[in-house]
């Protein structure tokens, strides 16, 4: 595998000696022996050369323990056990060519990937699998790594905050390395194939027709807000690599927590640390005239939903500094969010069927952003050019009433140029009597 990263250690309190009692080992008159001055001073310096003497050994021990720990430390790497596959039992290939894969803790709820989506994932977790690793690894050295891991995995599962602050993770349970090593095994296959799907819903409604078009090589700059490890900006690259080969991604993760950069640098990717509040930071930490496709998932609804978020938002979408928005959710309703964004004049295009048939009257997993200010909206592909979908039922969808899944893209019910429209303002208050 040949890939080590450094992961931030879990933090402990070291426990420190005092200092030494005054007047221990500094000399002063033997009032204990009755002895002469001058007696005194002799006793007392050869006390004082003593003491140098086992103060030089004590260097000596340390100088001695500091060069030989690193090769105690590599003696201990080799003999620690292999860390198996993370990923054993996630995908399982078919004779047909197709998988079956999980994307649960406990593989309860089987997907199937198509011929193209199986080996893409296969491919892609092949490349994380170093990461995992490195992060599995780095447990594993770790003295509290048992615990640290079992600690992880609640986390993951238990997701604390989620009562009291309305979020999955708070920021110290990011920098958690149990919860990092869980996160990279679940969410790398969760984003990957997400994102993927996204991508090729976007492609249809017409988002990469310029991209699609080009005649020469042209940069396609795709930034993840709120990104951690980067995944989804794997399945960018890869669908450019199919389907745009004109395009050259320039890929890169903005995150507050700072702990996935080494993660991101693992796998090929830019990272830099950014807060979802500073819109206005946004272009200048990227480094780019402008974010071709902007890609923003959980974040979104988790610490996006208020007033503050929609005005950057729109602001840099009618200015051209954001080109495109790729909304990557998992929740069906985001009405709060898109009544937002539209009262301030910017295009919705959904992704997904609006259920008709269905329990759930809304789905608004999968939303492109666009502003009609700032360039020509796109033009849905036509329906025997649109893409298949490579991971069916992804996000999951089998819930649905079968004429509104959207995977089974039947006839033309599947309108991609639909837009998005916010509600009419309520009607003022009558007068007082």
């Amino acid at each position: 595998d040949g890939v080590r990263i450094s992961l931030p250690k879990a933090s402990r309190k070291v426990s420190q000696l005092g200092r030494p009692a005054a007047g221990r080992g500094g000399g002063g008159m033997d009032m204990a022996s009755g002895r002469s001055d001058k007696y005194s001073r002799a006793r007392q310096g050869a006390r004082t050369m003593q003491m140098l003497d086992l103060g030089e050994e004590k260097q000596l021990q340390r100088q001695t323990a500091a060069a030989v720990a690193p090769k105690r430390k590599e003696a201990a790497r080799r003999k620690r056990e292999p860390v198996p596959d993370p990923f054993a039992g996630a995908v399982q290939a078919q004779e047909d060519g197709t998988a079956v894969y999980y994307q649960d803790r406990r593989k309860q709820w089987p997907y199937t990937a198509s011929a193209a989506g199986a080996s893409l994932l296969q491919r892609l977790l092949a490349e994380a699998t170093p990461l995992l690793r490195s992060s599995l690894e780095a447990l594993q050295d770790d003295p509290d790594g048992a615990e640290l891991r079992r600690e992880g995995e609640r986390i993951y599962a238990q997701k604390p905050n989620m009562r009291a602050g309305g979020i999955t993770w708070s920021q110290e349970n990011y920098a958690h390395l149990g919860l990092q090593a869980e996160y990279l095994r679940l969410k790398s296959i969760q984003r990957i194939t997400e994102g993927t799907v996204a991508m090729e819903r976007a492609y249809n409604a017409g988002a990469f027709a310029a991209l699609r078009d080009a005649r020469t090589k042209t940069p396609f700059r795709v930034a993840s807000l709120g990104g951690g490890p980067g995944f989804e900006l794997l399945a960018v690259r890869e669908f450019c690599a199919a389907r745009l080969p004109q395009a050259e991604p320039q890929l890169l993760s903005l995150d507050l927590q700072g702990a996935w950069r080494p993660c991101c640098e693992a796998l090929g990717l830019r990272f830099e640390v950014w807060d979802v509040m500073d819109g206005d930071g946004l272009l200048g930490k990227t480094g780019w005239p402008a974010i071709d496709l902007a890609v923003i998932s959980y974040v979104y609804y988790h610490y996006m939903s208020n007033e503050h978020c929609a005005d950057w938002l729109a602001r840099l979408l009618h200015a051209g500094a954001v080109k495109a928005v790729l909304i990557i959710s998992r929740f069906e309703d985001l009405s709060q969010n898109l009544d937002a964004v539209a009262r301030r004049g910017v295009h919705v295009v959904p992704l997904m069927r609006k259920p008709r048939h269905s329990r759930r009257p809304t789905d608004h997993r999968q939303l492109l952003y666009v502003s009609p200010t700032a360039g020509e909206l796109p033009t849905p592909l036509p329906q025997q050019e649109w893409l298949p979908c490579s991971f069916p039922n992804v996000p999951f969808e089998d819930q649905k009433a079968e004429a509104d899944k959207s995977y089974r893209q039947r006839g033309t019910a599947f309108d991609y140029s639909a837009e998005y429209a916010p509600p009419p303002p309520r009607p003022p208050p009558p007068p007082p009597p």
